[in-house]
């Protein structure tokens, strides 16, 4: 019974995927950038597009740690993508962020090397003129380091009406 519930849940689990093919694109010349900050200093930003791709929404997108960052936050980058969702009229297109590629600091992210996710939304007439959101939860993310022992830092998004 046990086996079975859990094939059960496997199973619907990938039915309700909400991305299923990755592949690499150019980013467009005007993409929307959201960014989070640490308050020990840097942060993470994330650039993203959409398209049409058979009829289905495809998501675009970047991501670049600032040159700025505290070193103790350059790990911190996994807990801070994995919650983060791109959405689009108020419904997230992905979650977890971390399959975006990584590319360096930037002051433009148009025509940067994107990882591109195809979504099961369907692509509608007047889809081309919308723009994505990014949301990036405040987090407080605690930290080991040997030499300065558990520190707490807390990251926020920067960009008004981008994350809560």
């Amino acid at each position: 019974m046990k086996y079975s519930l859990a094939l059960l849940v496997g199973l619907l689990s990938a039915c309700t995927s909400t991305s299923n093919v990755t592949t690499r694109a150019l980013l467009g010349p005007d993409p929307v950038v959201f960014e989070g900050r640490y308050d020990s200093g840097g942060g993470i930003a994330v650039a993203t597009d959409i398209r049409e791709h058979n009829g289905k929404t495809m998501v675009c997108g970047v991501w670049s740690q600032s040159d700025d960052q505290a070193s103790i936050t350059r790990g911190a980058k996994t807990e801070v993508l994995g919650a983060g969702s791109i959405n689009l009229e108020g419904k997230a297109l992905m979650r977890g962020l971390g399959r975006l590629n990584e590319v360096a600091d930037a002051a433009d992210y148009g025509g940067a090397p994107a990882s591109c996710i195809l979504t099961d939304r369907d692509w509608k007439r007047g889809d081309e003129g919308l723009r994505p959101t990014v949301r990036f939860p405040r987090k407080e993310i605690y930290i080991d380091a040997e030499d300065v022992g558990s520190d707490m830092v807390r990251f926020a998004p920067v960009v008004p009406g981008n994350g809560g």
